[in-house]
């Protein structure tokens, strides 16, 4: 094999990375053999020896590691310490201890001692190969396993790899081809954006293959559009600002891929990779004429704006005969001036209007989810008592919520990372890069109030939407979970990582087998 990439499945029950098997497509279209293999934090040391002596040889330029949905940590939420706080058994400051992700935390959950001897190990095979990190939190593997635990790679890509990790593998297979564009004085980082721009996104697609053990029933990841047309001034994402209809896919693009998965793996359920599923009427018409023209009926979950939802009250029955069935919005804060300081500000009455109209037409078959951020500016304790009321009310047509903390570190790439003391934002302590206040509170107070919502709300709170969609992946049926609540989710944690267990030796039997 010319190429293995190490993936994860996210923290709750199983989802392949749309990123991963982007990847393997290109080079797959080059005419390069790649492996991706799944759950990467979920094997021994052991386990991953076996893989390597399976995959690798003199034949083999790079082994990857797609740094999304790696997670530090085993699962996303302690289910002892969860039902301990929600049942007040330990104090929530003790809970917060515990949850918090500290904020300089390492990318690779393995040892240390582990992945310098995996590392070691791989190379022990062909001299030659070289380590390859990319994914969202390339940067941060350079920066706090690289430099603090010398977990070193030998080369980061940054940004979307479409062309850039084509370009590398030409130039590691052959060095007569056109050497990568090294930003730094080390030649060892890629910066995609700027030096690998990918124009063919409309048309490209991703191409699973039978090595990839899609299962039918799976919901399988589908990039529908690239960026936001929005800029909220909190976010770091990449392509945020873009033009209506920039980097979105064609219609024959897209009904090509889901009639593709439908006849080779008999796929009708997706998740839908775009920032923002419904960003105008003729985004929502044109899902519309791809689906509804497909010979099959499929389902899917994703992003949207609920303020289109209001100006185009239309769109909620357009998007429904495209089987939407998951929608998660970033509503952020029902108070208007802390929503006009992001890029938002919809009145909360419309706000719950809106999310009552839409339950109302759509009823129980599509779940309702949004994200929510305290900390934002303008926002105080006193306002924040609208949220929270809201969410343990009966009036409250939300399935489920994430409720978090800003984060907020100066330079993160952000409008507001970039200018933090325009919008209200110091450091009182310079060396904790999340350690902000403004003139209503600070940064552990935002989390203690985020965290003491969603305690608050577990016992009524639905599971997320993303959450769902991957536990459907594990086998859970449709009934449990239209009824189970996070408290219910975190007291059955550990048969729900059995399930996770048993897939993933069953996928490894498979993977070794190959």
């Amino acid at each position: 094999m010319q190429i293995l990439i190490f993936s994860d499945i996210c923290n709750t029950g199983y989802g392949k990375n749309a990123g991963a098997y982007l990847i393997a497509t290109h080079l797959r279209n080059n005419n390069f053999s790649c492996q991706i293999v799944d759950y990467f934090t979920h094997y021994t040391l052991d386990e991953l020896k076996k893989i390597v002596d399976k995959f690798v040889s003199k034949d083999t330029l790079w082994v990857g590691f797609s740094t999304t949905f790696l997670s530090y940590f085993d699962t996303d939420l302690n289910s002892k310490d969860l039902l301990d706080a929600i049942d007040g058994n330990i104090s929530f400051k003790d809970f917060i201890a515990k949850r918090w992700m500290p904020t300089a935390q390492y990318v690779f959950s393995h040892s240390t001692e582990d992945m310098k001897e995996f590392f070691k190990y791989i190379k022990s095979k062909n001299e030659k190969i070289k380590i390859v990190i990319g994914g969202a939190k390339a940067w941060q593997a350079m920066q706090s396993d690289g430099f603090a635990r010398r977990i070193v790679a030998d080369y980061y890509i940054k940004g979307n790899a479409d062309l850039s990790a084509v370009v590398l593998t030409k130039w590691l297979y052959d060095s007569t081809n056109p050497e990568p564009v090294f930003n730094g004085p080390s030649k060892n980082i890629i910066e995609s954006f700027g030096n690998y721009e990918y124009n063919e996104f409309n048309t490209s697609r991703i191409k699973f293959l039978p090595n990839d053990f899609v299962r039918k029933d799976e919901y399988l990841p589908i990039e529908i559009a690239r960026g936001c047309i929005f800029k909220c001034k909190f976010c770091n994402f990449p392509l945020i600002g873009k033009k209506r209809g920039d980097y979105t896919k064609s219609k024959e693009t897209l009904q090509s891929e889901f009639i593709y998965n439908y006849e080779n793996f008999g796929t009708t359920k997706y998740m839908f990779m775009d920032e923002t599923t419904n960003d105008s009427m003729e985004k929502a018409e044109f899902l519309h004429d791809v689906i509804a023209n497909l010979p099959f009926k499929i389902e899917w979950g994703g992003f949207a704006r609920l303020e289109l939802y209001h100006s185009n009250p239309e769109m909620k029955h357009i998007l429904k005969e495209t089987g939407v069935v998951n929608q998660f919005f970033g509503i952020e804060t029902f108070n208007k001036k802390s929503g006009e300081s992001i890029g938002k500000g919809m009145h909360s009455d419309k706000i719950k209007q809106t999310l009552y109209d839409l339950k109302t037409a759509w009823g129980k078959s599509v779940h309702l989810t949004s994200g929510f951020i305290v900390g934002l500016p303008h926002e105080t304790k006193t306002t924040i008592k609208e949220l929270e009321n809201y969410m343990s009310s009966d009036e409250c047509m939300l399935d489920a919520a994430g409720i978090h903390p800003l984060y907020l570190a100066r330079g993160m790439g952000s409008i507001f990372g970039d200018n933090p003391e325009k919008y209200g934002y110091t450091f009182p302590i310079p060396s904790a890069s999340l350690s902000w206040a403004n003139e209503n509170m600070t940064f552990s107070e935002a989390q203690e109030i985020a965290y003491g919502i969603m305690l608050k709300i577990m016992k009524t709170n639905s599971l997320q939407n993303w959450s769902i969609m991957r536990l459907h992946n594990i086998g859970i049926s449709k009934e449990e979970l239209d009824s189970i609540t996070m408290y219910k989710f975190a007291k059955g944690m550990d048969s729900y990582n059995v399930l996770v267990k048993q897939q993933k030796e069953q996928y490894l039997i498979k993977l070794l087998s190959l």
